[in-house]
C-alpha cells in the first residue's frame, strides 16, 4: 500500500453534541495504489498471516469504528470486500494523486 497509509474521516457537524449517534459517519480511506517499488510488486494483494494486507487495513478501520471504508488502488486492482474501491488512473504520479482520488470520492459521499 502506498506508504501504508490508513486514513480516518469523520463527517460531523460543528456541534457534535447535539447530534443523535446515527448523524454521524465515518469514512475510513485507505491509500492501496502504489506500486511497492522497493518490494518489486504491489503491497496491497500481499498476504500475511493469512489475510491480504488490503483486507486488513479495511477490517482494522472497520473494527475501529469505521462505517464506509474507501480503498484507493492503481498498480493494483481486484476486488476488495466491505469497501467501495477508487481506482486513481494517475497512480504513479505519487502519493498526492491518491489522497485527491480519496477525498474527491469522500466529497461526493
Amino acid at each position: 500500500m502506498t506508504s501504508g497509509c490508513l486514513v480516518g474521516i469523520e463527517f460531523i457537524a460543528p456541534n457534535v453534541d447535539a447530534l443523535p449517534t446515527g448523524d454521524r459517519v465515518i469514512a475510513g480511506l485507505v491509500l492501496a495504489a502504489g506500486a511497492g517499488s522497493r518490494l518489486g510488486q504491489p503491497k496491497a494483494p500481499l498476504m500475511l498471516n493469512g489475510e491480504r494486507l488490503v483486507d486488513r487495513a479495511v477490517r482494522v478501520l472497520r473494527e475501529g469504528g469505521c462505517d464506509e471504508v474507501f480503498v484507493v488502488l492503481g498498480a493494483w486492482r481486484g476486488d476488495v470486500p466491505n469497501a467501495v474501491t477508487v481506482f486513481n488512473e494517475r497512480w504513479e504520479s505519487g502519493l498526492g494523486s491518491s489522497l485527491s482520488s480519496g477525498l474527491s470520492v469522500l466529497e461526493a459521499a
